[in-house]
């Protein structure tokens, strides 16, 4: 995501570029209906990048979840869990679970939203690592 949002940016310097060498071109007398036409064909890129950068950043900020709130949802889902509602459990799986990895000593759940960390002001990840304990 972060990626596409870099090359709208990009693509979005370029164009505003292209623009301001025309405005420069027909403020210093060059007037042709060619050059107008190719303005006003960069003016609607110019808005059209500016839509999708926004709606790319606004995706960004509403797939974000932070770790509290994460752990919220968890432990507010710990009752379908030890009940063993499989129907809820599939529900939650297939809302918010992307892929789950098991290793000897811990497990890593990849979750469909990406987990920010606030207090590092990181721009998040998907992944969330949990330390394996024994019951009984």
């Amino acid at each position: 995501m972060k990626a596409d949002q870099q090359r709208l940016t990009k693509s979005l310097e370029g164009v505003e570029r292209q623009i301001d060498n025309i405005v420069n071109a027909v403020a210093g007398g060059l007037n042709n209906p060619t050059i107008l036409e190719k303005l006003s064909s960069l003016e609607q890129q110019k808005i059209e990048l500016e839509t999708k950068l926004l709606e790319a950043q606004q995706v960004k900020e509403k797939a974000a979840i932070t770790e509290d709130a994460l752990r919220q949802l968890l432990s507010g889902f710990q009752d379908h869990i030890t009940s063993r509602n499989l129907p809820e459990i599939k529900k939650f799986i297939g809302s918010y679970v992307e892929k789950v990895i098991v290793y000897k000593e811990h497990v890593e759940v990849i979750f469909k939203l990406q987990v920010v960390d606030l207090i590092d002001g990181g721009e998040g990840s998907p992944h969330i690592d949990f330390i394996l304990k024994k019951l009984g």
